[in-house]
C-alpha cells in the first residue's frame, strides 16, 4: 500500500551514518543521484530481527528482481544503536541481500534524529523491537515521495513510485500540482510523456478557461 508523505517538500536532514564497512558518510549522499529516473528505498529495520525485518528484506528482493528497477536503490538502516558494522555485515549475508544495497547505523541521537524525522515510532519489547513495515521513497534529489506500507506491497505499487520519483525530478511543476491529490495513485500513474501530456493541460484550463470571449458589435 502507498501512503503519502507526512511532511510536503521534506528533505532527509543533513546526518552522518556508518556503513557496514565501517565507513562514516552522509545520509543524503547515499540518496542524491545524476540518474533522473533513480529512486531509493529507505528501510528502518533491525539486525536480530527474527520477524517482520528479514521478511520485508526478502520481499523486496523479488520485488526489485528484473531490468525495470534497476534505478532503484536500497538502504537499510537499523535502529537499533547497539547493532555493529560487523552485525549488518552479518546480516546482509544472512538474509543473500544483493551486494549493491547499503546497510547502515548511527549513534542513538542521529538514529533519534532520523526516525523522527520520519515520524517512525518504535518501542522496545524485551530484546526486539515493535515497529512499522515501511519502506520510505526519495526521488533522486531527495524529496520524500511517500511510503510502501507492509509485506505485501506489489510490483506495480513500486513502479508507480519510481514514475513519482521521475516526475519530481523532470516535471516538479506538475508534480506539486498533483501531489494535492488526496489519492496518492492518482500522482503515481502519470509519468513520460503523460507528464507533459498533462502539464498542458492544466496551463489551459489555469490561463485559456478563463478569458472572458470578446463581445462583437
Amino acid at each position: 500500500m502507498i501512503y503519502p508523505p507526512l511532511k510536503s517538500d521534506f528533505h532527509l536532514p543533513v546526518l552522518q551514518v556508518e556503513t557496514e564497512a565501517g565507513r562514516t558518510v552522509a545520509l543524503d549522499t547515499l540518496i542524491h543521484t545524476d540518474n533522473k529516473e533513480g529512486m531509493t528505498l529507505l528501510i528502518p529495520g533491525f539486525t536480530h530481527c527474527h520477524g517482520t525485518c528479514p521478511l520485508q528484506i526478502q520481499a523486496y528482493k523479488k520485488l526489485l528482481h528484473g531490468e525495470s528497477h534497476r534505478s532503484v536503490s536500497l538502504l537499510f538502516f537499523s535502529f537499533n544503536p547497539e547493532d555493529t558494522a560487523e552485525a549488518l555485515r552479518e546480516f546482509h549475508a544472512e538474509q543473500g541481500a544483493p551486494a549493491g544495497w547499503t546497510f547502515l547505523r548511527a549513534d542513538a541521537a542521529t538514529t533519534q534524529q532520523l526516525l523522527d524525522s520520519l515520524q517512525f515510532t518504535t518501542m522496545k519489547v524485551g530484546e526486539n523491537f515493535d515497529h512499522p513495515v515501511q519502506a520510505f521513497a526519495f526521488s533522486s534529489d531527495g524529496t520524500w515521495l511517500g511510503s510502501l506500507y507492509g509485506l505485501d506491497v506489489t510490483e506495480k505499487e513500486v513502479e508507480q513510485m519510481q514514475h513519482k520519483a521521475e516526475m519530481q525530478v523532470t516535471s516538479p511543476v506538475l508534480y506539486t500540482i498533483l501531489s494535492r491529490v488526496k489519492n496518492p495513485n492518482v500522482l503515481a500513474v502519470y509519468g513520460g510523456a503523460g507528464c507533459v501530456i498533462s502539464l498542458l493541460v492544466i496551463f489551459y484550463f489555469l490561463f485559456f478557461s478563463k478569458r472572458k470571449p470578446s463581445l462583437s458589435h
